[in-house]
């Protein structure tokens, strides 16, 4: 048999001086880190095999600046390192760094003027740099190993997305209102866990945690913090030692928040104490699945790593709605004086996400892209498959993917290697509202079905490959 080797290790990422936090559309600016941001990393090698080289990042999401950094400096230091053996993956905290400037939606962009702030460039730097550290450390910690995989039955992500009885969905809609009809899909399901020990005395060595809620219970504070992961990963450390490598399963239209209910003495999930339950919540779950299945060795022959940019077809307007969004947006230029690229949307009469709504449909429509380059990875790992996307991707799509590899146990992972936006599905676009317009994703229903279909193939080459 020959022998499968892992690594782990962990870096802080955490951008030095004053920074824009991104994640919501205010401006907020702030020097105090309340909780490190850090990136965990997973390696894995096989002698013949395409190495994976993983980490998972406290950041809202990944950008294509931030991949380009970390693979320049990787290619200085791995031999024959290829871009395709690297995924970053977001845990998607609202309470990080800006890592670039630019943006089609202008809503989304960042706009300071504040000189002193730690310029988005300097922040994806100083990341790359993080996370290139963590990799190697994970890379020189290899060993032999073998793995345990369960899941946990906690309940963490909870559908945020709720529908009227006029068939209008709202996101974080209220549920008292007399026309509240039904939330639009079901809540998160189990959070997958696999252990990974040290072949020859089944030290554990890591533990790969992939959860479907998004790392946002702090997302409207002024300071940076890492959300519930700083919690999940400082108890798992306390106990045991060893890194986690969070993992955001498809979560689109999930939430850390229940709109239905809240349990008696249930902190505000929309604070520290709420992460610090939630983080502590998963930490628990971990603790309680080690022993709950026996690990067993894999063989490096049932290791497999196929990645594809897959063209995915691209959600644009059509010229009824082109016509219409560019008189709109001519109107508004007129009104509140100002120029497509800058920002109006601190005043208070400013229609926000109209505006970005028509914008958009603008600038798709005379661009006329049909698809865009979509980074898929499908990693075999004896009776385990890892799939990632670059959305916010709704949790029907994951269980599409599941449904059709019941062979084999599926942790599905989002916003892992670029950004697209949300991937909402045909219910979602039915019903409207933030999150399923168009500004909102690069890609329409169409593109998650292909993108379900894409790795459905791509699953089936890797098993083939075996």
């Amino acid at each position: 048999m020959e022998a499968l080797r892992i690594g782990f290790a962990e870096a802080d990422i955490t951008p030095k001086g004053r920074i824009a936090l991104i994640g919501q559309f205010g401006e907020r600016l702030t020097d105090e880190v309340k909780a490190p941001l850090c990136a965990v990393a997973m390696v894995i090698t096989a002698d013949g095999k395409t190495p994976v080289y993983w980490a998972a990042c406290d950041l809202l999401y990944i950008t294509d600046t931030l991949v380009a950094a970390v693979c320049e400096r990787l290619a200085k230091c791995i031999p024959d390192f290829e871009r395709s053996q690297l995924l970053l993956s977001a845990t998607h905290i609202h309470t990080g760094p800006y890592l670039k400037r630019g943006g089609d939606a202008t809503l989304l962009a960042y706009h300071s003027t504040d000189a002193d702030l730690t310029d988005p460039a300097d922040c994806c730097a100083a990341v790359a740099d993080g996370v290139a550290e963590a990799i190697m450390k994970a890379y020189a910690a290899r060993e032999e190993a073998v793995v345990a995989v369960t899941e946990s039955p906690i309940q963490t992500g909870y559908c945020r997305r709720v529908v009227y009885k006029t068939g209008e969905a709202r996101m974080y809609g209220k549920v008292d209102d007399p026309d509240f009809s039904h939330m639009e899909y079901h809540d998160g399901g189990m959070t997958n866990l696999m252990y990974v020990r040290r072949l020859k005395d089944r030290r554990l060595l890591g533990v790969v945690a992939n959860v479907p809620c998004t790392a946002q219970v702090v997302e409207h504070q002024h300071y940076i913090h890492s959300d519930y992961w700083h919690y999940t990963r400082a108890y798992v450390r306390e106990k045991l030692g060893i890194p986690v490598l969070g993992l955001c399963g498809c979560a689109g239209d999930l939430s850390p928040r229940d709109l239905l209910g809240t349990l008696p003495g249930e902190p505000d999930m929309k604070s520290l104490e709420g992460a610090k339950y939630l983080g502590e919540y998963v930490g628990e779950a971990i603790m309680d699945g080690i022993n709950t299945y026996p690990d067993y060795e894999i063989d490096a022959k049932v290791f497999e790593h196929v990645f594809r940019e897959i063209p995915l077809p691209r959600w644009n307007p059509t010229y009824a709605q082109y016509v219409k969004a560019k008189a709109f947006c001519e109107e508004l230029y007129e009104k509140f004086n100002f120029v497509s690229g800058e920002s109006r949307f601190e005043e208070p009469t400013f229609p926000g996400i109209a505006y970005s709504e028509a914008e958009i449909c603008v600038k798709r429509y005379e661009q006329d892209r049909e698809y865009i380059q979509t980074p898929v990875h499908v990693i075999r790992l004896g009776d385990v498959l890892f799939t990632t996307n670059p959305f916010e991707c709704y949790i029907e799509y994951a269980d599409r993917i599941k449904a059709a590899e019941k062979p084999v146990h599926v942790f599905d992972v989002q916003l892992t290697d670029q950004y697209y936006g949300y991937l909402a599905t045909r219910r979602a676009v039915r019903g409207g509202g933030y999150s399923a317009l168009i500004f909102n994703g690069e890609c329409a229903p169409d593109g998650g079905d292909e993108l379900v279909a894409a790795t459905v193939r791509m699953a089936a080459l890797a098993q083939k490959e075996v």
